[in-house]
């Protein structure tokens, strides 16, 4: 089995960059001979923001990530909270529902 890590640090909307990358992510995750993991940083982190409301013409990036979760894909995401770095994810096995953010996490699995 091959390991894929897709680091994703563009703003969730207005970068094509991002979009492709969350698009690639989801059709590995599909393939049966790749694992994946996406470690998203940054502005990043707003991709996983459930219930945005997005802009005309875009894609709604968090219910992209929901589906990459569903098909075993993990999620990372570090976000910097008063000068503290945290780390958190979505769980794959929970539907790509978020975990708390204030536990750190390995790609997809609590620690």
């Amino acid at each position: 089995m091959k390991s894929v890590l897709l680091v994703i640090n563009g703003p969730a909307y207005g970068s094509d960059e991002t979009y492709n990358a969350v698009r690639l992510a989801v059709a590995l995750a599909r393939r049966e001979d790749v694992e994946v993991s996406v470690f998203l940083m940054g502005d990043a982190v707003t991709c996983a923001i459930a219930g945005q409301k997005t802009p005309d013409g875009y894609y709604q990036l968090d219910r992209m990530l929901q589906g990459f979760a569903r098909h075993g894909g993990r999620i990372a995401c570090l976000r910097n909270l008063s000068g503290r770095a945290r780390v958190g994810c979505l769980a794959p096995d929970r539907g790509g529902q978020p975990i708390d953010h204030g536990r750190a996490c390995r790609l997809g699995r609590r620690s």
